[in-house]
């Protein structure tokens, strides 16, 4: 083999094995929930962000990721609640 044909026969390789490890990777990362629409939530006192996402969370989910997209729905800048405000939270089974 000439050094050209044998550089080319490495890089399919080494693609195919990129392509590889990259579907593996991607199939554990997949989501194990399924999205069942929003509900509103009213702030009672002691309320947190983090004690809604734990409550509200499929247990697969971890609840750092559920507080932040709680968060991001909503467009908090801080985690902070008030009694009596409403949120939306995404629901997932």
């Amino acid at each position: 083999m000439r050094k050209k044909e044998k550089r080319r026969v490495f890089c399919i390789l080494f693609l195919g094995f990129v392509i590889t490890f990259a579907c593996a990777v991607w199939n554990q990362t997949k989501q194990k929930w399924e999205f069942t629409g929003y509900q509103q939530v009213t702030i009672l006192p002691g309320d947190t962000v983090w004690g809604i996402a734990e409550e509200f969370k499929v247990k697969e989910r971890k609840t750092m990721d559920y507080a932040q997209e709680i968060m991001k729905l909503n467009k908090m800048s801080s985690d902070m609640l008030k009694e009596g405000e409403k949120i939306i939270i995404p629901l997932y089974r």
